[in-house]
C-alpha cells in the first residue's frame, strides 16, 4: 500500500540569519492530477536514485523533473520543448498552487501564495530554490512510496527541515498563532503539531 497521501501536507521551516523563521505549507497533490503525471514523477525519482544523489535527493527534485521532461522528447527539440511546458505548466503549477508561505509580521502570521511570496521579496533565491525541489521531492515520494517506507520518507524530509502533516493551510496558520503566543507569554510550546 502507498503512503495516506491524502492526508499528507507538508510542512518546511526555514530558518534566516537574523533569527527570523519562514513556514511553507504544501497541500497533497489531488489524485485526479497526479494520475496526470504519473510516468514523469516516477522516472524523476527514479533518475535521482539512479544517477547517485542519495540523501540530497530532495535537494534537486525539481531541476531532475524537468531534465527528465526535456530528455522525455528524445533527441527533437520542439518536443523536448513541449514535454518540459508540459511539466511546467502542469504538474509544477499545481504544486505551487497548493504551496503557500506564512512569513510573521506585526499583525501574525500573514499567508502568502508562494508565486507571491517567489516575486514580491518574502523568498530570496535560495529559499525560493529550496521550496521548489523540496514540495517536487515530496510529491514524488509521497505518491510512489509504499507505506512501509513512510519512515523513509520523513528522513529525507529531515534534511529539509520538513515533515508532514495533516494539518489543512488554515488550521495549520491557528498552530503557528498558538506558538508565537506561547513564545510570547513565556509559556512552554508544544513541540510539534499534531498528526506530524
Amino acid at each position: 500500500m502507498r503512503i495516506d497521501n491524502k492526508r499528507l501536507n507538508l510542512v518546511m521551516e526555514l530558518s534566516r540569519l537574523d533569527g527570523t523563521k519562514v513556514f511553507v505549507h504544501s497541500a497533497a497533490l489531488p489524485t485526479e492530477v497526479f494520475e496526470q503525471y504519473w510516468d514523469l514523477a516516477g522516472r524523476t525519482l527514479n533518475a535521482l536514485y539512479a544517477r547517485d544523489f542519495g540523501l540530497y535527493a530532495q535537494r534537486f527534485a525539481s531541476k531532475m523533473l524537468l531534465k527528465v521532461a526535456r530528455e522525455s522528447g528524445g533527441k527533437d527539440p520542439q518536443r523536448q520543448e513541449a514535454e518540459v511546458t508540459r511539466a511546467e505548466r502542469g504538474f509544477l503549477a499545481e504544486i505551487r498552487r497548493l504551496t503557500n508561505v506564512f512569513a510573521l509580521t506585526d499583525k501574525g502570521w500573514k499567508l502568502i501564495p508562494f508565486e507571491d511570496a517567489s516575486h514580491d521579496g518574502t523568498l530570496d533565491e535560495a529559499e525560493i530554490d529550496e521550496v521548489d525541489n523540496g514540495i517536487v521531492f515530496f510529491t514524488c515520494a509521497s505518491r510512489i512510496w509504499l507505506k512501509s517506507q513512510a519512515d523513509e520518507l520523513t528522513g529525507a524530509l529531515s534534511v529539509l527541515n520538513a515533515r508532514t502533516d495533516s494539518l489543512e493551510c488554515t488550521a495549520f496558520r491557528s498552530f503557528l498563532a498558538t506558538l508565537t503566543e506561547a513564545e510570547n507569554s513565556g509559556a512552554t510550546a508544544t513541540p510539534s503539531s499534531p498528526a506530524s
